[in-house]
Parts: C-alpha cells; structure tokens; sequence
C-alpha cells in the first residue's frame, strides 16, 4: 500500500508542513521505488527546515540509499552529529551506511565511540547485533544485557538473546523447528 501512503502523507504535507509529514512521504515514495521523488521531498524538508537535524538526515537517508552517494549522505550525517553529537537518528544512519558497505568493524567503531556519551538500549543493541554478525559472541551477549538493564521491554534485545543463544549451540537460528512449524500452522488455523 506504498501508494495510499503516498497519497496519504502528500495531503498531511499540504495541511502541515512538518518533519513528520516529510519523512513519511519521503519513506512511502522510497517504498515505491520512485528514488527521485523521495529526493525532491527530503531536499524541500531541507530548504524549509535547514537547521533541523531530522531534515538534513532524511536527505542522508535518501543519498544513502544509492551506493554511488554514499560518501555524500556521510557528510550530512556527521555534520549533523558535529552541531548534535547525540542526535540517534544521525548515529543510526552512519552505522546503516557502514552495515550497507559491509564495513563491519566501522559500525562497530562509531557505536563504542557514541555509547561512551549517549547510554541507550537502542544503541547497545544495533552494537550486540554486528558483534554477532562478527561472530564476537561473548561480547555481543554482554551488550545484549546491558540494553535489558537499560530498558527490560526492548524486543529486539530479547530476540537477539534468543538469536544468539542458538548461534552459540551451533544451530541456525534462521531454521524453523519442527515444534515452531506446528505451532505455526496451528495459529494459522486458529484464524481460519
């Protein structure tokens, strides 16, 4: 539904021109596949809001996407983050940016960098979750349950302790059991 939503946030704009309204359009016409109508959106976010770092990282976001403006979006992103050095959105995207390059230990880099400055769950969990593509093991599992000490309702720390728990026994984490399959279908055939 990319294209309701297109329309939806294109009416939202018109009411209201605010960030919000930017980056849903920017995001559905992205979901769409229409690069250069997200780049027009978020460039207009830009020229009417130039000193909002929500702005200026949703035209990153947009340059991010393609690999050959990569090096642009990680200008903006770090002359976000020199005016805001705890803008999440900015740290977000620079990690994303180095993740899309496979530069792993890049990422790995800017987070411990941030997290000295900017304790967050969010943040220790993005790092849990390249330690474990990393195979760093132990220490992804020690950032895992630092983002649980700091938020106990984060999901995706759960999960990625479930995720990594199976890693650490040698099984593939990405293989449905047999028990999760039946519980599958069962729930499925609750709806039917």
């Amino acid at each position: 539904r990319p294209d309701s939503a297109v329309s939806a946030f294109r009416k939202a704009k018109g009411i209201d021109p605010n960030i919000t309204a930017f980056q849903g359009l920017t995001c559905a016409y992205l979901a769409c596949g229409k690069h250069k109508e997200a780049l027009v959106v978020a460039r207009e976010a830009v020229r009417l809001m130039p000193s909002s770092s929500q702005a200026i990282v949703l035209l990153g976001d947009v340059y991010a996407r393609q690999t050959d403006s990569r090096d642009r979006a990680m200008k903006m992103f770090e002359g976000v983050l020199q005016n805001d050095p705890n803008c999440n959105e900015a740290i977000s995207s620079i990690i994303d940016v180095h993740i899309a390059n496979r530069n792993l230990v890049a990422a790995e880099h800017v987070l411990s960098r941030h997290l000295e400055s900017n304790v967050n769950d969010e943040l220790h969990t993005r790092l849990a979750g390249i330690l474990t593509e990393s195979q760093d093991y132990s220490r992804a599992m020690e950032h895992y349950h630092i983002a649980l000490s700091l938020n106990e309702k984060n999901e995706e720390a759960h999960a990625g302790i479930e995720r990594l728990e199976k890693l650490m026994k040698g099984i593939d984490p990405d293989m449905v059991s047999d028990d999760e399959a039946v519980e599958a279908a069962e729930e499925e055939s609750d709806f039917i």
